[in-house]
């Protein structure tokens, strides 16, 4: 479990990595994931490892009666050996007296189904980069 600044570093390193697109650099998201956050009852991070290096990470949002599992991560290299399930585990579990719910990628999807998660609608999500408009008006 994240506990100190330095954890919740490699955290946000994990997360950053794992949800860049290809070729785009990455940057930390500590400033997204401040101290505070460590001292916010509600807020729970795990990192998953093999040896020493963090390869996931998952977070719940324990509040109004429910584990809300985020931030589901896991680098590409480091897929399909179990940690990023481990990790989630530890989020869907983080008050287990809660029910839990999670928003799903379409490749996590067989791994949350597995867990015993049900899904209960289906949602896509666009984005477009910022500066476009003139080219999109040709």
């Amino acid at each position: 479990q994240v506990r100190s600044a330095d954890q919740l570093r490699e955290f946000s390193a994990v997360v950053a990595q794992a949800f860049a697109e290809p070729g785009q650099e990455i940057t930390e998201l500590e400033s997204s994931f401040g101290p505070s956050l460590l001292e916010d009852e509600r807020a729970h991070l795990w990192i998953g490892r093999e040896g020493e290096r963090a390869v996931s990470a998952a977070s719940a949002f324990v509040d109004a009666g429910i584990n809300n599992v985020t931030l589901v991560a896991t680098l590409p290299e480091a897929q399909r050996r179990g940690s990023g399930a481990a990790v989630t585990w530890r989020a869907t579990l983080a008050d287990p007296t809660l029910p839990a719910v999670l928003f799903s990628s379409d490749a996590g999807r067989p791994v949350y189904e597995r867990m015993g998660y049900t899904a209960l609608f289906r949602m896509t999500f666009w984005w477009r980069e910022r500066g476009r408009a003139a080219e999109a008006q040709g």
